[in-house]
């Protein structure tokens, strides 16, 4: 097993090594925390983790004051772990085990403040996910969406779409629900 986990509290987690994850770094993990919290505010939040992986955002989030946050992913291993670790450290996150899309596909959901997705960079096509998102209205107003993706991937087309960063070879595409309402 090998350890990984941001600045939670200082704690870290123990997550097994042979699981085909890709966890955010943590150049660019700091570089997300310091927008969220500076220009976005996380404090009270309600935020959607979707392909969860690690638990790494999750719990990052919750540790820096989400008021709740629910993780998605399809992997029993990793959701054991997050919901074992947030309930040791006293967090609240929520663990959800299912496909993403069959998740953002329903038609009964709540509304998020924030949802961070990451889906594996080769596997899925990113636009079908935000689009989806802004569609079945998975945002509460003015609430973000952060898109964690590859350098070749582009949303700027898309309407929603704020800015994009990049940290090394991970970038985050920025979106907000009615955009154009700042």
């Amino acid at each position: 097993m090998r350890i990984l986990g941001g600045k939670c509290k200082g704690l870290s987690w123990k997550v097994p090594q042979d699981l085909p994850l890709r966890p955010t770094t943590s150049f660019a993990l700091e570089g997300l925390i310091n927008i969220l919290h500076h220009r976005f505010g996380l404090e009270g939040k309600k935020v959607l983790d979707l392909f969860c992986g690690t638990g790494q955002i999750s719990l990052e989030l919750a540790s820096r004051g989400a008021s709740e946050v629910v993780a998605v992913d399809k992997m029993m291993t990793t959701c054991r772990i997050i919901q074992k670790t947030a309930m040791e450290w006293n967090l609240p996150v929520r663990v959800i085990k299912t496909d993403v899309f069959d998740f953002i596909r329903n038609e009964q959901h709540d509304t998020y403040d924030l949802i961070f997705a990451d889906p594996p960079y080769d596997i899925y096509d990113g636009k079908e996910i935000i689009i989806t998102l802004f569609e079945n209205s998975w945002l509460s107003p003015g609430g973000w969406l952060v898109f964690e993706h590859s350098s070749k991937a582009d949303f700027s087309n898309l309407e929603q779409f704020m800015e994009k960063r990049k940290y090394g070879n991970v970038c985050f595409s920025f979106f907000r629900q009615d955009p154009r309402h700042d």
